[in-house]
Order: C-alpha cells, then sequence, then structure tokens
C-alpha cells in the first residue's frame, strides 16, 4: 500500500508537470492552466481558459483536481481583472459578479501575509468603480462622473439618501469583509459635514418648490437617514472633533406628518397653551435620535423663547385675520402665554441667568388687550403719572398688569 501510494504521488506530480490536455481554442496546455468550471465568470477577464467538457465527468474529476486544475481565484486575479475594469475592458454590469467573487476571496485571505496586504493597497489606488450624485433633490436626476474612481473616492450606496446630494456615491452595493475596508480605504460612513451640508441643502432645494405644510411623501428617507447617522456622531457612535448642528436650529429641518418644523416648534413636553405653535416632538423621533434633536435645540420644557415665539404668531395670525385680539377666540390663550413668558423672564433675573430677546421680533400684551412690540409698549409702574397722561387723552400703549412674583 505504501509503495502504491509512492507510485500514485509520482505519476500525479509527473502528470500535472506535463502540457497533453487540448483546450476548447487548439492549445496544449497542463491542468493547472485550467480553471474549474465553476469559475467559468473569471475565463472571459483572464488569460486561463475553463476545463474542456471532456474532462468534466464527476468520476475523474478528484484525480482532475490533484493534477492542479485551478479551484479558485488568486488576489492577485483579482488585481489584474479590476486594472481591465479600470482601462475599460468591461462593462460595468460585470462588476456586481466580480464584487462576488471579491467578497468570496477575501473572507479566506490571510491578512497576516504582508503580499496580500500589499496587493489590496494596489488594488485601492485603481480607479475602476462608477458612481454618480444628485444636483437637484427635486428633480430626481442622477449625475454620472465622466471619470472612473477608487473606493476611497465615493460613499457606499447604502448611504445614499444622507449624502447623495454633497458626495458621489457608488453605483452598486458592494459589502466586503469589514477588516479589508482600512486595506482598500473604503469609506464605512459620512462624515458629518457632508450628511449636515446634504440636509441643509435638500431643506432650501425642497422649500424653493413646495410648502413646508405640504412635504411630498417621497422626501421622508433622505430626512430619516440624515437624522441615523447625525445621531450616531452626536451619540459618540461614530467620532468626529466638531459635532455642532447650529446651522440646522435656523431651518426647518424636523419633518413630521409631512410637514416642515423648526427645533423651536417641538417640545419633548408637551404644553398645551402653546399648541398649535409649538407641539411636542413624536415619540417615535424622540426615541430614535434623541441625541440629534436635543443638539438641534430641542428643549424638554417650554422656555421664554416658546411663550415669546407663540405671542408673535398669534399677533401675525391677528393680522392676517384683520381681527382685535379683544374680539377674538385666543384671547384667553393669549393671556396664559404672555404671563407664563413674564414668569420664565423672572426665573431667569432671579437666577442671573442670561437671556436673549430680538425685541423687534418680541410682542407684549397691553392692559387693553393688544399685542404690541416690545419697543413701544411702557411699563407703568407710576399710577399717578399714568393717571395725568390718561387725563392729556395721549394714547399710549400700557403694558398689561402683571401677575404677583410667586
Amino acid at each position: 500500500n505504501v509503495h502504491a501510494r509512492n507510485n500514485l504521488t509520482h505519476l500525479i506530480a509527473t502528470l500535472a508537470d506535463i502540457a497533453f490536455v487540448m483546450s476548447d481554442d487548439g492549445r496544449i496546455l497542463r491542468f493547472n492552466q485550467f480553471y474549474s468550471p465553476e469559475l467559468l465568470f473569471f475565463t472571459k477577464f483572464l488569460s486561463h481558459t475553463t476545463l474542456p467538457n471532456i474532462w468534466r465527468d464527476g468520476n475523474i474529476r478528484f484525480f482532475i483536481n490533484k493534477l492542479g486544475l485551478r479551484q479558485e481565484i488568486s488576489i492577485e486575479d483579482i488585481r489584474d481583472v479590476i486594472v481591465m475594469f479600470s482601462k475599460g475592458n468591461f462593462p460595468s454590469s460585470d462588476l456586481p459578479e466580480l464584487f462576488e467573487a471579491f467578497k468570496q476571496l477575501l473572507s479566506n485571505i490571510d491578512y497576516k501575509i504582508y503580499s496580500n496586504i500589499a496587493i489590496l493597497h494596489q488594488i485601492a489606488e485603481v480607479q475602476f468603480l462608477h458612481v454618480w450624485k444628485i444636483e437637484l433633490i427635486t428633480e430626481f436626476k442622477k449625475v454620472t462622473c465622466p471619470q472612473l474612481v477608487r473606493f476611497c473616492d465615493a460613499q457606499l450606496l447604502k448611504y445614499q439618501n444622507c449624502c447623495c446630494t454633497t458626495s458621489w456615491i457608488h453605483s452598486i452595493d458592494f459589502t466586503l469583509p469589514k477588516n479589508c475596508y482600512e486595506h482598500l480605504r473604503i469609506i464605512e460612513h459620512p462624515d458629518i459635514s457632508t450628511v449636515k451640508e446634504h440636509l441643509i441643502k435638500i431643506i432650501h432645494q425642497i422649500t424653493e418648490v413646495h410648502s413646508i405644510l405640504d412635504i411630498p411623501a417621497c422626501y421622508e428617507k433622505y430626512f430619516l437617514k440624515s437624522y441615523s447617522i447625525l445621531e450616531n456622531y452626536v451619540s459618540g457612535k461614530y467620532q468626529s472633533a466638531d459635532v455642532s448642528l447650529t446651522e440646522l436650529i435656523e431651518l426647518p429641518c424636523i419633518l413630521w406628518d409631512m410637514k416642515l418644523y423648526y427645533s423651536i416648534n417641538m417640545l419633548l413636553n408637551s404644553n398645551e397653551i402653546l399648541l398649535p405653535f409649538v407641539i411636542q416632538l413624536p415619540a417615535i423621533l424622540a426615541g430614535k435620535f434623541p441625541n440629534f434633536f436635543k443638539q438641534i435645540g430641542v428643549e424638554e420644557t417650554a422656555t421664554y423663547r416658546h411663550f415669546a415665539l407663540v405671542l408673535m404668531e398669534i399677533s401675525t395670525k391677528l393680522q392676517e385675520r384683520e381681527e382685535e385680539l379683544s374680539d377674538s377666540d385666543c384671547l384667553q390663550q393669549t393671556e396664559k402665554v404672555f404671563n407664563s413668558f413674564i414668569a420664565a423672564l423672572r426665573k431667569l433675573e432671579s437666577q442671573n441667568s442670561p437671556f436673549n430677546l430680538d425685541l423687534n421680533q418680541t410682542v407684549l400684551l397691553t392692559r387693553d388687550s393688544r399685542l404690541i412690540s416690545s419697543v413701544e409698549v411702557i411699563f407703568a409702574d407710576n399710577l399717578s403719572l399714568l393717571s395725568r397722561v390718561n387725563k392729556l387723552g395721549i394714547l399710549v400703549n400700557i403694558l398689561k398688569p402683571l401677575e404677583p412674583d410667586e
């Protein structure tokens, strides 16, 4: 038996080195110059050919495999094929199948072998990928990059909804082993500025075409994906030196029920006297993206800024209706909001806390139930002087008497 095994080993070594198999194109080759039929995809890219049908009988495949039939693609083969793609030798429609083979290879590669890593670094520098972006989100027109690019020149397809207006997007969805991302210089996720600028850009583009009170449902995916990535940065799941989102505070960036809201129009805890101008942030949004909404200024409870906003909104609403506050159905709400506004300011004053109000955008409730710009209102703390003014018939805007400080 030992002698027979030795003879078989010698026979296999001898036959493996002899070119005696005719290929389909008439060449005489060794078995190790043929690919297994299971690797048919690569035969159109590489110089090796597929094993002829006559040798594919299952009864002899084991022996043929022993003679060196190529059972797998090497990383060098992958590199060579990728270089061919970069030269435009093959259509982009073949890329998904290439990546499937690439993924299988990378799953089994030994990353401790320097030569393997070196070839991955070579592949990382090859421009062979097709990419696209969207310049105007309201038209959904993809702009294709005229040049092929490297892995590191574009974002993964799965992130298209959070950065397609500010970054190039890979045209195919490739999922490769995580431990090769660094070597291939694949961008794992877009940086915070790319996502932030995308969100700002689509808000501007959408609001130029649509009312913020009637946003088509097709845009929702862009907002939700952007919220998700920004949440990851603010929460610390993704690292960034700067997680500031101050630019979003001045924009209607919260999409809910197909309406866009400013952060000041939302609270984590509802306050009925502020409705409908300030509403509660829906639990589904607050639960998924709590850190993001806190970062853009959504407060837990109402502050002086919310009360000031609602007073201005009521004033604007009355002007549009050409209606007097005293004759309207919102007088009681206005009084409650005004009292809460003053109470909030008093609390800040007692705590020596700073506050900032745009006086040109602040209205106050007068003694005769009117909402007047704060710069035109007088605080009457001298009753005798007020009596003399009234006798003279001078029209002045006297601040509504304040409730006693608690």
